[in-house]
């Protein structure tokens, strides 16, 4: 038996299954083509008329006419049904390569992992470490943002690390958020370094080539700036305008001749302890965001149940007598909620309902901002304490983690109050984290989490690209304890930063993991696993057999419809191709 391409009754060429007789004593190579020839009948008419067609295979030494389809047997031998059945796009595979192919789907995400996660490593390392990217050059152009979401009004802080050029008696900007002396500024000018926020300015000798941390703190009480961990408070709170706009290397066409290292920008005032933590002993190239300091969101507070006058606090002790909606009254903006101790009591506990319901179970910082009087020193547990109040309602506010049970507490005697009106409840922590990990040509990504991207532009406000830094003069020598920062840094934030480090990462990195995502022999698609799956079912096996059955038999051309010879079965010589 061969397979043949041949013309079908409707002259429809379809490659078929024919006898072939054999041929011997003849030379090579010899070609093997289709041959068809009808079987008549005379009818009741009178007519003769095809009831059928016979197909054979039939042998020439003569290479048949062009347009004719054959089979060219050699000495070597013909075209086996597997060679002919596959072409490129369609292979029959051994049970062996089957294993195979389907063990290497199976690690292919492992693998992928494993180099995605070295390569990343490698990438932020090298980065952090400065062994390859430090920063960025800005003598050229300048970054600049103006998203709302940056502009915000209330407590600030802005902390810079950059490193200074060969000239610092020059006049250079920092950074800017504003347009007038009241906004917050950092420069470098005839050998001075200044950091001005509430219309203040503060300063310190200026070196050259050398690595400094500016932090500039804004509150409604007062602001400060400290310059490699030396604080300095004088600014007073009236002299806090709010920003304007966001600009790394620039001010008024005055460019910076240095390196810019990092630019983060929080929504909360730094404290001491802050200030010392950024510091990192001497390392501030090298601090990293807390997580609870990162993806920050609104909290929605208040709601139709938890307002400023009632439900936001609840008792945590049960007999203490609570009262909400008070009329406002003694400096209170507003109506506001009244605890007080009950006869037979000492003590008043309350916690906030809205935090404590809320639901939320992730780590963040949360600030509740209030207004209040009491008759007595209250303490909000490890969040600090406040002064007794009788006179006008004070402000104060509580930092702490959602995660957190937020509680007040002051012990007395009976009749003793606590006066409270919540005037906010939001998520704090940084807004803006821009980062070596999140430096390109073009754009500083954010890494923060809020997806503040910085774009540069060459002065005179053209889009352009960045002179990224590489130079490591001027940075101290870091420690094996640096590189554990380092490599904890790339695992703490891998989520924020796995679309900035694509465009870090040295080609040679990623080059096994492209080559193993790209090899075509290795990987078999969903759609293969499927397709040879289905072929070891019973299924698919019924539908093979069906294949053979339709492509493989000849049937009588009076057949009945059930498949059946109408002339006695077996014997019968009326036999076509059934196409």
């Amino acid at each position: 038996m061969v397979a043949l391409d041949a013309e079908d009754t409707a002259e429809v060429r379809r490659v078929m299954v024919m006898p072939f007789a054999g041929a011997a004593g003849v030379s090579m190579p010899l070609y093997l083509s289709a041959q068809r020839q009808a079987i008549s009948r005379v009818y009741g008419d009178g007519k003769s008329k095809p009831i059928a067609y016979d197909y054979k295979a039939v042998a020439s030494a003569v290479k048949p006419a062009e347009g004719t389809a054959y089979l060219e047997i050699t000495a070597a031998g013909g075209l086996r049904f597997v060679d002919v059945m596959q072409d490129a796009a369609h292979r029959f595979i051994t049970d062996a390569e089957r294993t195979k192919w389907n063990a290497a789907q199976d690690n292919a995400e492992s693998h992928a992992d494993n180099a995605a996660a070295e390569a990343e490593e490698t990438a932020v390392r090298d980065a952090v470490l400065r062994t390859r990217l430090t920063g960025a050059r800005l003598d050229k152009g300048y970054f600049k943002n103006t998203d709302e979401s940056l502009l915000f009004t209330g407590d600030r802080t802005i902390r810079i690390v950059f490193v200074t050029g060969d000239d610092v008696t020059t006049r250079q900007a920092v950074f800017r958020d504003g347009y007038n002396n009241q906004h917050n500024t950092v420069s470098v000018a005839e050998n001075w370094i200044t950091g001005r926020v509430g219309g203040t300015s503060y300063q310190t000798a200026a070196q050259a080539n050398t690595l400094y941390e500016v932090v500039l703190v804004k509150t409604a009480d007062g602001c400060k700036a400290v310059i490699n961990n030396v604080v300095q408070n004088k600014a007073l709170a009236g002299d806090a305008a709010e920003a304007r706009f966001i600009e790394v290397g620039n001010s008024e066409n005055v460019p910076f001749f240095g390196r810019i290292i990092s630019v983060r920008i929080f929504n909360f005032a730094f404290s001491d302890t802050d200030i010392a933590s950024s510091w990192n002993d001497g390392h501030p190239e090298l601090w990293c965001v807390p997580d609870e300091w990162r993806r920050v969101r609104q909290l929605g507070w208040p709601t139709a149940t938890y307002k400023p006058e009632a439900e936001t606090w609840a008792r945590n002790t049960g007999n203490a007598i609570r009262t909400d909606n008070v009329a406002a009254a003694n400096g209170f903006s507003g109506n506001f909620q009244r605890f007080e101790i009950p006869e037979g009591g000492t003590s008043i506990s309350i916690y906030n309902g809205f935090q404590r319901y809320d639901g939320k179970t992730r780590r963040e910082r949360q600030r509740v901002r209030f207004e209040y009087r009491s008759s007595g020193s209250i303490s909000a547990r490890t969040f600090g304490s406040f002064a007794a109040n009788t006179g006008d309602a004070a402000v104060a506010e509580i930092i702490g983690e959602t995660a957190n049970y937020m509680v007040i507490e002051m012990s007395g005697q009976p009749g003793d109050f606590i006066e409270i009106r919540t005037l906010a409840i939001d998520a704090v922590g940084c807004l803006l984290d821009l980062t070596p990990a999140g430096l390109t040509p073009t754009v500083w990504y954010d890494t923060s989490g809020q997806e503040n991207d910085v774009s540069y532009f060459l002065n005179g406000n053209k889009a352009g690209e960045v002179e990224l830094s590489y130079d490591t003069t001027g940075f101290p020598d870091t420690t094996a304890a640096d590189r554990e920062a380092v490599l904890a840094y790339a695992n703490r934030y891998d989520a924020d930063r796995e679309d900035v480090l694509v465009c870090m990462a040295d080609a040679n990195a990623g080059q096994a993991l492209a080559d193993h995502a790209a090899d075509a022999v290795k990987h078999i698609t969903a759609s293969e696993r499927s397709t040879w799956n289905a072929k070891e079912t019973t299924d698919g096996a019924q539908e093979k057999s069906r294949r053979g059955r339709k492509y493989g038999r000849a049937r009588c051309g009076a057949a009945r419809s059930d498949d059946r010879c109408s002339h006695g079965g077996k014997g019968c010589s009326n036999l076509r191709p059934r196409p």
